[in-house]
């Protein structure tokens, strides 16, 4: 026999069967591919749902930590965008 070439995949699901191990440690044992199922969408639905319960209650602030709309467009590249857009986007005369 030969050696046989496969890769070791992790599941890292929250509330799941599979004990949570830091990334470190999975490299360490052999893992070259780890998911995060639920990660992301867990912390987006609860926090949709506070924003919800908050224009609900007809309140609109964002929560300590929230990052506000200048840091989200220059997370989001707009300023390199709105620069090629300026640049190529318009006909000129």
């Amino acid at each position: 026999g030969g050696e046989i070439d496969h890769v070791q995949f992790a599941n890292m699901a929250e509330a799941g069967r599979t004990p949570i191990v830091p990334a470190a440690e999975l490299k360490a044992m052999g893992f070259s591919i780890i998911v995060y199922p639920g990660t992301l969408l867990l912390r987006i639905v609860k926090a949709t749902s506070g924003a919800l319960a908050d224009l609900r209650a007809g309140a609109l602030s964002l929560p300590p930590g929230t990052m506000n709309f200048a840091e989200l467009t220059e997370l989001l590249g707009l300023p390199k965008w709105r620069g090629i857009d300026d640049r190529f986007g318009k006909a000129k005369s």
